[in-house]
């Protein structure tokens, strides 16, 4: 799914790590591991292409959906939890979200002209799972505005944007930060269970002991 060569990155006369080589296969939970500043965080945006490189390559499989957890995620201000957790490139979470406001606002007719396509485009499964979700996270009043919410809420918001989408491939950069014990239980099972690959970035070792069954340790370069 994801094949990475010699990757280097420096910020002036610091390097933060060079040689960086390894892949990730269908299905694959994989941890990164390093000490605080080493470029964990760096790496991720990297094989996002939200940074650049300064040498080596990043190749994936074709068609590969990919999700991305920041360690700080950036949510809009204005809309709802539910608005937020809908992906506004996914057409199917598009159409849940529509299906969604219709029914809070009892709007019959717009619900009878849907209803033939989330039917036709597996609306249904898209919802439940979109619920499933934010409850086991916390977020039972999908409908609150996001900016009443604090930090820890917020992040729990695009965890479960990120959970929802079901990628392929999954970036995750600390998705402990702000769970309380329950949750953090719920999403080891989640990602047990996950079909998809995940790459994981976690001071969690517990967590991370749970989750993964590959780990590689960046230190200058990948082991």
């Amino acid at each position: 799914m994801l094949q990475v060569d010699q990757l280097a990155k420096s910020y002036g006369d610091r390097l933060l790590f060079s040689d960086v080589t390894f892949g990730i296969e269908r299905g694959q939970k994989v941890g990164l591991i390093a000490p605080n500043g080493s470029g964990k965080s760096t790496l991720l945006r990297i094989l996002l292409g939200q940074e650049e490189e300064d040498s080596g390559s990043v190749t994936y499989e074709r068609d590969i959906r990919r999700a991305y957890l920041p360690q700080l995620p950036d949510l809009p201000e204005e809309g709802t939890i539910l608005e937020a957790c809908f992906n506004r490139f996914d057409p199917v979470a598009q159409l849940t979200l529509q299906w969604e406001q219709a029914v809070e606002q009892g709007d019959h007719e717009a619900m009878e002209r849907l209803l033939p396509e989330m039917e036709a485009q597996g609306g249904w499964s898209y919802e439940q799972r979109a619920k499933e979700i934010l409850g086991a996270l916390g977020l039972q009043d999908h409908h609150r505005p996001i900016a009443r919410l604090s930090g820890g809420e917020r992040k729990r918001i695009a965890l479960a944007s990120t959970l929802i989408s079901q990628p392929d491939l999954l970036f995750l950069d600390e998705p402990t930060n702000h769970l309380d014990l329950e949750s953090v239980q719920w999403l080891e099972k989640f990602l047990a269970g996950y079909d998809g690959a995940v790459l994981l970035v976690s001071h969690d070792r517990s967590f991370m002991d749970a989750c993964v069954s590959h780990v590689a340790a960046l230190e200058n370069r990948m082991l």
